[in-house]
């Protein structure tokens, strides 16, 4: 009532919004519902809406939260929903139940009018059913991303959770798709990104295979690529990007500290090369 009162129907409706989702927070759904009807803006109904399906969701209160989802108006806010809801089907063990639901998720998103926000929203749903496991649906749904740059980090992604399933030659080609998809999206930040993941996931080959590709922003990205090397133990692979660590003193410096771990018994000696710079 006190919420109600309040003037102006945007700051009454982020009130309403904050009460419904606490009252959800507490498992109150059914108060929490009648809270969220009554908000006048749209988006925070859509939003309150989306926090209340969660919230049951976590519940285990599946098919009660599914009807709340479909009450969302924003499309937006819908795909969230249901992306949330079956993340946690798949939690509880209801793999099947979950790929319904994710694949509602992707209609939904489908539908988003705004090309970034439906590119955004395909992403966390395809990296979301590479985590719950549905490594091919996963794919199909990244490989539906219009945006490049969003395409290759939702692969990317996929790839990563690939690798920790032991699916390594899939996951190799997977993140050639996102080394493409990046290349696509002409975003050097991306670009090296994709090369600290093969790096990262023992593809180290193909790590330095992608580095030398690169030829802008190494100051910020080489040094990503030389420590995931150094972390892996991998000499020879990081020695052959050292040609390249000439360009920036920066770059230089890190690749000195790499060798420090990878030959901690010429420590002494990279430390005077380093003294005498």
């Amino acid at each position: 009532e006190v919420a109600e009162k309040i003037e102006g129907a945007r700051r009454r409706s982020e009130a309403l919004k904050e009460i419904a989702t606490e009252m959800a927070k507490a498992g109150e759904f059914e108060q929490a519902m009648k809270f969220a009807e009554r908000i006048e803006d749209a988006r925070e109904r859509s939003w309150a809406f989306k926090e209340i399906a969660t919230e049951m969701a976590k519940a285990g209160e599946f098919e009660q939260e599914k009807e709340v989802a479909e009450r969302i108006e924003d499309a937006w806010w819908r795909s969230i929903a249901l992306r949330e809801i079956a993340t946690e089907m798949a939690k509880a063990g209801m793999r099947e139940e979950a790929k319904e639901v994710f694949g509602q998720a992707k209609e939904v998103a489908e539908r988003i009018e705004d090309a970034w926000r439906c590119s955004s929203a395909l992403r966390e749903i395809a990296t979301e059913m590479a985590e719950a496991g549905e490594f091919e649906q996963a794919i199909e749904v990244a490989e539906r991303i219009v945006d490049a740059r969003e395409r290759s980090i939702a692969l990317r992604e996929i790839a990563t959770e690939m690798v920790k399933a032991g699916m390594k030659d899939r996951a190799e080609e997977v993140l050639k798709q996102a080394w493409k998809a990046a290349q696509e999206a002409a975003s050097f930040d991306e670009l090296w990104e994709v090369a600290k993941t093969a790096a990262r996931s023992g593809f180290h080959h193909q790590a330095v295979e992608f580095a030398k590709q690169i030829v802008g922003e190494r100051e910020k990205g080489l040094p990503k690529v030389l420590w995931a090397l150094t972390e892996a133990g991998a000499k020879d692979e990081f020695k052959l990007l050292l040609p390249l660590c000439g360009w920036a003193m920066a770059t230089a410096l890190v690749a000195c500290m790499c060798l420090i771990c990878l030959y901690p018994s010429h420590a002494l000696s990279i430390t005077e090369v380093l003294a005498g710079i």
